[in-house]
């Protein structure tokens, strides 16, 4: 995935400057707003800029917003306890259905 990062910025760096050019030492390279790509409506470069090659590197950021961990724990925490209460239901609604079964034989029944 970031191999293909590189190579679509460098594929839009030579649009900026044709592969024809070969660069030197002392070569300014001039990279114009939104050549590289927008992200969130923002411009990358947000502003022309002219890198003096070898001279400055060019270095991005990104920031991800995530939900907090503590809210899925809590979430995760109430199901379990939910999951708990519904087995223990079904098996009060066992012991409840095998005790009017046992009733029902020991009325019908004589010894």
């Amino acid at each position: 995935m970031q191999n293909e990062t590189v190579l679509r910025c460098l594929q839009r760096l030579r649009a900026v400057r044709p592969l024809d050019q070969s660069p030197t030492d002392t070569e300014l390279i001039q990279i114009k707003s939104g050549s590289l790509s927008v992200a969130g409506g923002t411009s990358i470069p947000p502003v022309n800029a002219i890198i003096n090659q070898g001279g400055k590197d060019f270095i991005t950021s990104g920031t991800q917003i995530t939900p907090p961990l503590t809210t899925l724990l809590k979430t995760r925490w109430k199901n379990d306890l939910a999951q708990a209460e519904l087995t223990a239901s079904r098996e009060k609604a066992e012991l409840t259905r095998n005790d009017v079964a046992l009733a029902v034989i020991r009325s019908t029944t004589t010894f």
